[in-house]
Order: C-alpha cells, then sequence, then structure tokens
C-alpha cells in the first residue's frame, strides 16, 4: 500500500516526532524514546493508512511526503527550484530554539484521480476527475480514528499510555489548521460545512483530553 517513498517519509515523520517529544526543557529524555516512538508510530500510522483506505474506497490515489513548501505565489512561475521541507525544519525550530515539544506538522498528500474512479451521482452528473471534496474526505476521515483514540486512552486512563491522548490531540489540532499543504487547507478548501464540523467535534475532544 505504501512505495519505498512513502515508506521512507513515514518512517521519517515516526523518527522526527520520537525527537521531539523526547527532547524536553533542552534535555533529551533517552529512557522515555521507546514509548514515544510507540506512540509516534501508533499515531502517524493510523493517519496515513486511514487516508490510503478512504482513498481507495474513493478510487483515488495519494502519495504521502513530508510537508514542503514550493509555491510562494499565485502564479505557476512563483516557485521555489527545489521544495523546502517544513516538515523537517519546523517541529526542529519549535523543539530545539523554542523548548515547544507539540509542533506535528510534518506529512501532507497529493491525490490524483484513478482510471477507475467514478464519483457517485452529484444531481443530473457524473465525475471521473478529482474533486477537491475528495481530499476532504480522505482528510475528515483520517481524524475520526484518531479522535477516537485520544478519547479512548483518556477513558482507561493508565498511566504509562495517558500521554498519548494529549499527543494525539495536538497532532490533530496542528494538522486542521488551513495553512499551506496540512490536512486542515484540503479540508476547508473541500467543504466548509465539513470543516467547521470537523472542528466543532476536535474541539469538544480536546475539552474531555485535557480538561
Amino acid at each position: 500500500m505504501l512505495n519505498k517513498k512513502e515508506i521512507i517519509y513515514t518512517l521519517t515523520a515516526i523518527v522526527l516526532m520520537t525527537i521531539i517529544l523526547s527532547f524536553v526543557n533542552y534535555n533529551l529524555l533517552y529512557e522515555k524514546s521507546p514509548l514515544y516512538f510507540i506512540f509516534s508510530a501508533t499515531i502517524i500510522l493510523i493517519s496515513v493508512f486511514s487516508k490510503k483506505i478512504t482513498a481507495k474506497i474513493l478510487d483515488v490515489g495519494i502519495k504521502i511526503k513530508s510537508w514542503e513548501w514550493k509555491r510562494y505565489g499565485i502564479y505557476a512561475r512563483s516557485e521555489f527550484k527545489k521544495s523546502i521541507p517544513l516538515g523537517i525544519i519546523l517541529p526542529l525550530l519549535f523543539s530545539f530554539l523554542l523548548s515547544y515539544r507539540y509542533f506535528f506538522c510534518l506529512l501532507q498528500f497529493k491525490s490524483t484521480a484513478l482510471a477507475s474512479k467514478v464519483v457517485k451521482k452529484y444531481g443530473k452528473n457524473r465525475f471521473s476527475e478529482l474533486m477537491e471534496w475528495d481530499d476532504a474526505l480522505i482528510v475528515f476521515y483520517s481524524i475520526i480514528p484518531l479522535l477516537a483514540l485520544a478519547l479512548i486512552v483518556r477513558f482507561i486512563n493508565i498511566t504509562p499510555i495517558i500521554e498519548l491522548s494529549r499527543i494525539t490531540m495536538f497532532y490533530v489540532l496542528w494538522n486542521i489548521i488551513p495553512v499551506s499543504q496540512l490536512d486542515g487547507t484540503k479540508l476547508f478548501f473541500g467543504s466548509r460545512p465539513l470543516f467547521v464540523f470537523t472542528w466543532i467535534l476536535t474541539l469538544i475532544a480536546s475539552a474531555i483530553v485535557f480538561i
């Protein structure tokens, strides 16, 4: 389901997330790194495979990659020659310079319509091309499992894993901000009502987890 590049991007995100979680008050907590690796792998793999499964149902192909910045203007020519890996630079910046452990904007995805794609009827029309609504659904159905994870762990309330609940919520909150190529942008432009509904669900879950 994941090609070689996607595996590399996903593993890089897991390792990076483990590092920034382990870096506390300018000290690296080696003894907690294995636990944070499990947390990071759980969150990121749920997000990635939820996207993949939803995309397959919608007959959409997606490629997972590190969050990057290439276009700086509205015109096609307004691009850097090489993409800037924001998904690596900014988390490390927040962690090592600002000592903030919960900046988890690590990955993005790019979608394309598969040859088999035939979207269900909208009025009298059928569309075989990719629509922004498809991206919104892919994002939405990758967020729901993470919210469920955060709430389940919160209610189980076992000391070694209770922190997973908070970490998961921070991951969701950062990634549904409509900035650049993050999930929140795809959700916002794909469906405003679904964007608002997702934020309402996330805020309710956040209140339960953090209070």
